[in-house]
């Protein structure tokens, strides 16, 4: 994905760390979803499971418009 400096990217291991399964299963249920997988990307209000590029490049532009 081109850099964007309105965004931060940042991956996490969520497998082996629980912390940071817990991290994510709370910014999930924040947003009112759950997170059942990986990869599991947040974008602003947003959880989207998948790799789809186009997806997250489209919910990457929706989430800087604002």
């Amino acid at each position: 994905m081109k850099s964007n400096p309105r965004l931060e990217l940042k991956k996490y291991e969520v497998w082996y760390n629980k912390e940071n399964r817990a991290l994510l299963m709370r910014m999930a249920k924040e947003r009112g979803k759950s997170a059942q997988g990986v990869p599991t990307v947040v974008i602003g209000d947003d959880v989207y499971l998948g790799s789809d590029m186009a997806k997250i490049r489209d919910l990457a532009a929706k989430n800087t418009r604002k």
